[in-house]
């Protein structure tokens, strides 16, 4: 994420909407961090601020900022510890780390607003940028804001890239949902290398049939397909899934 010029990367005047100035990638880092050294009690910042934060300058603090609106950190400067939502992302599996990650993404109030606005859209960084400065984030900050916004996003997976744009997901519209059969990203390997088979071995049958005069070309078998896709789905996974769905007529 770009620094921001000067000394405006400090600035909170009154009036301004204050916003996260370290993405949701760093702050994971600084939160597990924070856990891990205030396990047994709360630690004063003067004394964490080089091993949680690299740094014991005042950057520390607008980290140590920024991991307070994401909902990572509880106490005053004298006492911090790590929140639930922190240590939890210490031996979080994937599932529930996304989880944690998407709930503090939308923590910042700045961030949710123009989250519930956009959602669903696919936008550029001149229309998130534009939007952040109707929601009257200072002038000089606002492509900061624009970049720390969409990396967040990207990091927590409710933001996927669309060519130069960048769609905004819905919380809900992260499934897609059918019947009777399902794959989920849950799926292993080997499930869906057999069914890329099972696809082949169809598409083999009916060659067979529309080659035999005698016989019938068989339709493409009419199965219902649950697939849920996840918006941190490997895309290597998903190619295969859109295979599948190629392979029976679903597209």
């Amino acid at each position: 994420m770009k620094k921001p010029p000067g000394n405006v990367a400090n600035l909170g005047r009154k009036g301004e909407t204050r916003y996260p100035k370290v993405n949701l990638e760093k702050a994971e880092k600084y939160a597990k961090s924070l856990a891990s050294k205030t396990h047994t009690s709360p630690q004063p910042l003067k004394i964490i601020a080089k091993g949680v934060f690299d740094t014991s300058t005042n950057e520390a603090d607008v980290r140590l900022s920024a991991c307070r609106q994401y909902g990572f950190v509880d106490g005053k400067n004298a006492e911090l510890q790590a929140s639930s939502d922190a240590k939890k992302l210490t031996a979080a599996v994937d599932a529930d780390r996304t989880q944690i990650l998407q709930r503090a993404f939308l923590r910042p109030d700045v961030f949710r607003k123009l989250h519930t606005g956009f959602q669903g859209d696919s936008k550029s960084k001149a229309d998130i940028k534009s939007q952040f400065q109707q929601l009257e984030v200072h002038p000089d900050l606002a492509d900061d804001c624009v970049e720390c916004f969409i990396s967040s996003g990207l990091h927590c997976g409710l933001i996927v890239p669309d060519g130069d744009r960048y769609m905004i997901l819905k919380e809900d519209e992260k499934k897609i949902k059918r019947e009777n059969f399902s794959l989920s990203q849950t799926t292993s390997e080997n499930e869906l290398d057999a069914a890329e088979d099972e696809s082949a071995k169809n598409d083999d049958s009916e060659k067979e049939a529309s080659q035999n005069p005698a016989g019938e070309l068989r339709n493409k078998s009419n199965v219902a397909i649950n697939i849920e896709i996840d918006s941190t789905m490997d895309p290597e996974k998903l190619s295969k899934l859109v295979k599948i769905l190629k392979d029976n007529g679903l597209t």
